[in-house]
């Protein structure tokens, strides 16, 4: 048996997919709606967000009311199609293009099919040009379901997405031309927030869909993996799993891969421990679970300050050099930019001048030393 539990990658097979029938419901029963309100699926690094995006494209023909009057496409974003808008509508048109042959439902007849896939084939394709394709799809009385994931990749280029691109997407929104579905680990509203450039009301568009630790009883559905009938897991290394990875997802998958190898490899659980602690270390922004809050208080800070304070013995005849400029200049710039006043510069002072002063003092020979 293959190991059916997954650490990197979004799930691809619908029977390995546990835990989000509740998540998929939600944007289904929207997407129904005479006018779709589009969503932003929130939640940590890993927490299932692009599996339950590509699960939203897999099966809308199957759970759809009317799926011959649907596409859902997923695209991720990253590096190569977030440089420019241009990139930004072809991985849209590349997308819609390769899912035409491939419905099932609502057969389109050849000439309906050119019909749609004649303006997303425009050249040069740009914001007008992607503008107008969209809209001639909807006359044609099919709704685009956009599953746009790492949608971060584009807030973070606020210089190359300006707001006259955001204001297309929402006017597309508001018409009922287009339904957006975006993953991202904050709310798009929260990134909007301290960039002056972003004042579109694309920024305030969105229902959040959070995207949360699994109910208990999907937690045991996953440690069973790939059936409750035939688990891969032996019982002691289910209930082992339960334990290690609680109820987040990312942590159960992690737990069951690495028990899982154990198992099939005769290895120990201990050894199957050690993997896990690695695997989940490595998780970005993975800090909910108390256990890496308590590795963070107790194991690492403590090694960093000894680190540090080791470094600073070693060190510490250049540190005298360094620090009284160091702080001058940190002064300096507070001072111009108006975060210090004087009178909050006198408070400081009086707190910093001993350490300083004990810091740079210079250090008294040891031959000087006399006995008592």
């Amino acid at each position: 048996m293959n190991n059916p539990f997954f650490t990197t990658g979004a799930i691809s097979e619908r029977r390995h997919f546990v835990g989000r029938d509740r998540n998929l419901r939600e944007i289904f029963d929207r997407a129904s709606m005479s006018t779709p309100p589009s969503l932003n699926l929130v939640g940590a690094a890993r927490s299932g967000k692009s599996s339950l995006l590509r699960q939203v494209c897999r099966t809308y023909e199957t759970v759809m009311p009317r799926p011959g009057d649907v596409v859902a496409v997923y695209v991720e974003f990253g590096r190569a199609n977030s440089q420019s808008e241009a990139a930004f509508y072809q991985a849209i048109a590349t997308a819609l293009l390769e899912e035409i042959p491939r419905k099932r439902t609502g057969l389109l007849q050849q000439f309906k099919r050119g019909e749609l896939e004649k303006p997303l084939k425009v050249e040069p394709f740009d914001r007008l040009a992607f503008d107008r394709a969209l809209r001639a799809w909807r006359k044609a009385n099919i709704l685009p379901i956009l599953c746009l994931d790492h949608f971060e990749y584009l807030l973070d280029k606020p210089e190359v997405f300006p707001n006259d691109f955001y204001e297309v997407l929402r006017a597309l929104v508001d018409d009922g031309v287009v339904m957006l579905a975006i993953a991202s680990r904050q709310t798009i509203s929260d990134y909007s927030r301290g960039v002056q450039q972003f004042t579109s009301r694309f920024f305030n568009l969105f229902q959040t869909l959070r995207v949360e630790d699994l109910d208990e009883a999907a937690a045991w559905d996953l440690v069973r993996l790939p059936s409750s009938d035939d688990p891969a897991l032996t019982e002691a290394n289910q209930a082992i799993a339960f334990d290690w990875g609680g109820c987040d997802a990312f942590r159960l998958q992690a737990a069951g891969w690495c028990l899982f190898e154990a198992q099939r490899d005769g290895s120990s659980v201990k050894l199957a421990r050690r993997r896990f602690e690695e695997m989940t270390a490595r998780r970005p922004q993975g800090w909910r679970d108390w256990r890496n809050w308590a590795r963070l208080v107790f194991w690492r800070l403590p090694i960093a300050v000894t680190t540090s304070s080791t470094w600073v013995g070693e060190n510490a005849k250049e540190l005298q050099k360094v620090v009284p400029g160091a702080v001058i200049m940190v002064v300096v710039l507070l001072l111009v930019t108006g975060q210090f006043t004087l009178e909050t510069l006198g408070t400081v002072w009086k707190l910093l001048k001993d350490p300083i002063e004990l810091l740079t003092k210079p250090a008294e020979p040891e031959g000087d030393s006399k006995s008592p």
